[in-house]
């Protein structure tokens, strides 16, 4: 055991660790079976302030940016790493440098490709774009702020379950989405957009609702982006939120302005290929990249030529390293081995941590003596109320530790009690010490989580609709030859996969395990992997993930705003302005849809960020559970569309909105049942049953609830399911419906009679798209079937996790990680070698049928 060499040797010890203390903790490691880390390296009552290893001058801790933008200016910033005019450099200079090397790229086709830069192709890139552009774009516009920041925020309050749910229910989509590109490429070749198919079989009510329900889809993606990015940036640079609503759709509506699709898809490689060299790293340095000697075992360093003064000065300082999968595991499994701090015992007392490490419950008088704690009934957080008596007049009720180090022990404003440390104050939620609630074991290395699969569940409905409802993907499907489309969405789907799976396992958990001062508030925000990323790679991990979410931004942030300039154009303009309008017009309109879409896009952002002002639990972690309960209703009628030649009009209108209200209503009514502070009556998690519980509220936190999210998410899907085909088989009994004509769809037009540039004929014909179809459906469907059901269900025998058994699991995500980005970033080049050849070479290339 290294803590034992510690304590044998005599020390040293680092500060606030004295030996006594290292004892206790070295006895805990001990009947946990820890021997790769030595638990006296590390200052486990306090947290690693992220904030001011990133350059932050005050060095202090806020849960937010509330004040005006003069009170923080530039480095001053709490926990910013960059200055002002580097944040706004970073989001402004950015999108002008791709617009450049996008507009460069599309006029390079142009001269040597054969690119023809009409409204078709300005829309749907030509309908020529290969398996791995498409891959590559398929995991660029699916990679989210959220895959980027909330799955790392999953990990942190679920543990492993977290990542696994968050790819897993997010990645099926995109593997079936699949089937439906086929069908496209067979029932409706000359689409532009889904809601075109949809108004040429159901007409226009049908068409007007689900136009409502894809712009619906494309501002709660919007919001999210900007949510995420928008917080990040505050905290990186100290620019104010407002700010960056507005300014960062604004480089992407540059370049999508000049180029269309194709410009949107040659940046989304780009972005692609960033985000997963930057994940290669992160993963990397997790599991492969050791600490200095401050981690390394002090048995034998000091009498192996290594000088006593070097070894005494270097084991005084925190091991804040990893290196391993086997290291991650012990630090979490004697992370929740620690008592849970601040929280209230069935019997009124208060659980501070443990007599070795010199915390006490206190009262202070006005000289500054203290006297004991009479009783403590409460939990010490804002969500629930406190009754605290002090055992003699006068006296105030604090927490406090050995040495002052705070003003103030309890806040009236905020309703919370503060830890005091000689590094500084601690709220409660700063630390993760404790089992987690509803966990196997109460750990963090377990695939059985309830809440985690609540999670999982939620993710699922929900995604189905930001995939099925988004015309983005329709707009990929489209975009891609058939002999791509079913090959470049499963592709993507597995590539995918791996970001959420390995960075959210890799940061989440480092945050975690390093002991990261990251309140619920925080980590709900989105800043779990930059803090993991400051603490391991100091302030060069910080700037990784911010071109990492930035890169996620602007490619998920354009296809939106192509998308919604599509439907404007093609959906609103054409279909009831003039619908005789020439290709010219449709490319205008096009153009000012897009910029139309990110003023709005920025006013979306800002009104949710002062929602987030007004409550803090309103987040991007509330906002994205909440999307399956406001668009799940659509999922079901938008894919039978395509898929099912009975379902009715009437049916799928009463299922998209007879679906949503339902939803709505379960929601609300499952939100009512749950206590005020948004935790459910029958948690008995950290003492929650010895309190009254409040119900009957709604607010921010009790519509938060994750059972209430669920309830919400499963009525849209399952009523929208029911109540369409119910409308659909009465109908049908009646005769007054009949099963839709699938030839009808082929009446589709083009507005511009353009030939798909290198697409043979016999990829549009049956007897290619049969077996393609098959194929997607086969591979789509099994794959789907092992990430939701085979896999999870292989390791419901493991419970806790052993650490051989998370070494297996993180050697099988680190893997995956590399192979990922290694297929996605050589597929595209080699794929697309002729034509980059010829631009090389500065040589037209002739377009052939057969390419």
């Amino acid at each position: 055991m290294a803590c034992q060499a510690r304590l044998l040797n005599g020390g040293p010890y680092i500060p606030y660790v004295p030996e006594d203390t290292c004892r206790a903790w070295c006895a805990l490691a001990t009947s946990l079976g820890i021997s790769d880390i030595d638990v006296c390296s590390i200052d486990w009552m306090a947290p690693v302030n992220w904030r001011a290893i990133a350059g932050d001058d005050k060095g202090e801790y806020t849960t937010g940016y509330k004040g005006d933008h003069d009170q923080h200016n530039g480095g001053n910033f709490t926990g910013a790493f960059m200055p002002l005019w580097a944040g706004y450099l970073l989001v402004c200079g950015f999108g002008i440098l791709f617009s450049i090397i996008t507009s460069i790229m599309v006029k390079l086709e142009q001269m040597y490709g054969g690119l023809v830069l009409s409204s078709e192709n300005f829309n749907t890139a030509g309908r020529n774009i290969k398996t791995g552009l498409t891959a590559s774009v398929i995991v660029s516009q699916w990679t989210w702020a959220a895959t980027l920041l909330q799955s790392s925020n999953q990990a942190s309050q679920y543990g492993i379950a977290g990542p696994f749910w968050y790819a897993a229910g997010a990645t099926i989509q995109i593997l079936l989405f699949g089937i439906l590109a086929i069908e496209i490429k067979k029932k409706a070749p000359n689409m532009h957009t889904f809601l075109e198919m949809v108004d040429i079989r159901w007409g226009k009510t049908a068409h007007l609702t689900f136009l409502f329900f894809g712009i619906s889809t494309n501002l709660i993606v919007t919001g999210m982006l900007l949510q995420g990015g928008s917080a990040v940036m505050t905290a990186c640079s100290g620019m104010h939120p407002v700010a960056a609503n507005f300014l960062i759709p604004l480089g992407v509506v540059l370049y999508t302005w000049f180029g269309g699709l194709k410009a949107t898809f040659l940046a989304s490689y780009i972005h692609t290929a960033v985000i997963m060299i930057c994940l290669v790293v992160f993963i990397t340095y997790v599991y492969a990249v050791p600490g200095d000697y401050e981690c390394d075992a002090l048995n034998g360093l000091c009498t192996s030529g290594y000088k006593s003064a070097e070894c005494t000065e270097d084991h005084t300082k925190q091991c804040e390293a990893l290196g391993s999968a086997a290291i991650l595991w012990e630090r979490l499994a004697f992370l929740t081995a620690l008592p849970r701090m601040g929280t209230a015992t069935p019997e009124g007392g208060l659980t501070v941590g443990t007599d070795e490490v010199n915390m006490r419950t206190d009262c202070i008088l006005s000289d500054g003596t203290t006297c004991p704690l009479d009783s403590a009934v409460g939990r010490f957080d804002s969500g629930m109320p406190q009754t605290i008596t002090c055992g003699c007049p006068g006296a105030t009720p604090w927490l406090a530790g050995e040495s002052v180090g705070c003003a103030t022990g309890y806040d009236s404003a905020t309703d919370t009690y503060s830890f005091n440390h000689p590094l500084g104050c601690y709220s409660p939620g700063d630390y993760h010490h404790g089992p987690v609630c509803d966990n196997r074991g109460g750990s963090f290395i377990t695939m059985l989580s309830m809440d985690g699969l609540m999670f999982g569940i939620i993710n699922i409905v929900g995604n189905f609709g930001t995939v099925f409802v988004d015309q983005s993907y329709w707009q990929s499907a489209i975009a891609a030859r058939p002999s791509a489309a079913h090959k470049g969405y499963l592709l993507g789907g597995m590539v995918w996969f791996t970001i959420p799976m390995a960075l959210a396992t890799a940061l989440g958990l480092s945050s975690l395990a390093l002991n990261v001062k990251m309140p619920s508030s925080e980590a709900g925000s989105g800043l779990a992997p930059p803090a993991a990323a400051i603490v391991l790679l100091g302030k060069g991990g910080g700037i990784m993930i911010v071109l990492m979410l930035f890169m996620a931004i602007t490619s998920t942030g354009s296809a939106e705003c192509i998308a919604v300039g599509s439907l404007l154009a093609y959906d609103v303009y054409r279909k009831y302005v003039k619908p005789d309008c020439t290709g010219a017009e449709l490319l205008k309109m096009t153009r000012y849809g897009v910029i139309f879409y990110g003023c709005v896009s920025g006013c979306f952002g800002t009104c949710l960020y002062a929602a987030g002002l007004s409550d803090n639990r309103f987040g991007l972690g509330w906002v994205y559970n909440f999307m399956g309960t406001m668009i799940g209703s659509a999922v079901w009628p938008v894919a039978a569309c395509i898929l099912m030649p009975r379902m009715t009009a009437l049916g799928a209108i009463i299922g998209a909105w007879g679906g949503m209200i339902l939803a709505i209503v379960a929601w609300i009514a499952t939100a009512a049942t749950r206590c005020s502070n948004g935790m459910d009556p029958d948690d008995e998690c950290a003492g929650a049953a010895s309190f009254d519980c409040d119900t009957g509220t709604l607010d921010i936190g009790t519509l938060g609830n994750l059972k209430a999210q669920l309830a919400g998410s499963l009525t849209a899907l399952g009523a929208s399911f029911i109540l369409s085909e119910l409308v659909t088989a009465f109908q049908l009994s009646r005769g007054t419906a009949k099963l839709f004509d699938w030839e009808i769809m082929k009446g589709i037009k083009r507005v511009e009679l353009d030939k798909d540039l290198g697409v043979p004929d016999e990829e549009m014909s049956d007897e290619f798209l049969g077996p393609a179809q098959k194929y997607i459906f086969k591979y789509g469907m099994g794959y789907t079937i092992f990430l939701i059901f085979i896999w999870p269900l292989a390791v419901i025998t493991w419970g806790v996790f052993t650490k051989s058994m998370y070494v297996l699991w993180a050697s099988v995500v680190f893997m995956w990680g590399y192979a990922a980005a290694f297929a996605i970033c050589a597929v595209p080049i080699w794929e697309s070698w002729d034509t980059i050849s010829a631009v090389l070479t500065c040589k037209k290339t002739p377009v052939k049928a057969d390419a």
